[in-house]
């Protein structure tokens, strides 16, 4: 195995340590959530976060869009979730602004900068 030359967390720039910290939060919440209201959490979805989470921790562009496009697709999901008159509607919708603020901060210029000069 080879020694990586990846960045302390403390080294990188605010808006990829943004990017990071939304990235979990939205779905720690959303798990949360899941298994609160429905008492069960979605494999695909664990998948899915485990998958892109990967990603994002491998520092490629290709990552960083895949993960930014699955989030905005969440965030149209339980936003329109939050606005059908769904009984859960505030928890939606806070959850799909933490979804849609996780893709806006991966696709920051500073860290899609960051992204692309990764290697």
């Amino acid at each position: 195995m080879q020694p990586t030359n990846r960045p302390k967390f403390s080294q990188l720039p605010g808006t990829v340590k943004a990017a990071m910290g939304l990235f979990l939060a939205a779905w720690a919440a959303f798990f949360a959530l899941q298994a609160v209201l429905f008492g069960t959490v979605s494999i695909i979805h664990i998948t899915f976060a485990g998958l892109f989470g990967m990603l994002i921790l491998s520092n490629r562009n290709i990552g960083r869009l895949l993960c930014a496009a699955y989030h905005l697709i969440m965030a149209a999901v339980l936003g329109e979730q939050a606005f059908s008159g769904d009984p859960n509607a505030l928890f939606s919708g806070a959850n799909a602004l933490l979804f849609f603020l996780s893709a806006a901060s991966l696709l920051h210029p500073q860290t899609a900068r960051f992204f692309k000069n990764s290697k």
